[in-house]
């Protein structure tokens, strides 16, 4: 049972991150987030919003942050780099 459990929060994982960055890359685009600082609190506030959703236990929503974090990591970089965001002061 804790094997089939940890591939569905696995792919629930990896789509709300493919999601997530079409979304953000989406936003970049229309102007709606166009400070580097605002994409990163957009992040954060929707991983945290998707992790709530999870019926997992509290530890268990730890790991699932961190493995979202580090999913997304690298392409959100490019991404920002790619649109040449604004840096807040």
């Amino acid at each position: 049972m804790l094997h089939h459990f940890m591939i569905d929060t696995d792919r629930e994982l990896i789509s709300f991150s493919f999601s997530l960055l079409n979304e953000v890359d989406e936003k970049i685009q229309r102007r709606i987030l166009f400070y580097e600082n605002q994409v990163l609190n957009y992040v954060q506030k929707k991983i945290e919003h998707f992790i709530q959703t999870l019926n997992i236990s509290k530890a268990m929503q730890c790991i699932c942050q961190a493995e979202l974090y580090t999913l997304i990591q690298a392409r959100l970089k490019k991404l920002i780099a790619r649109h040449s965001l604004f840096k807040s002061c």
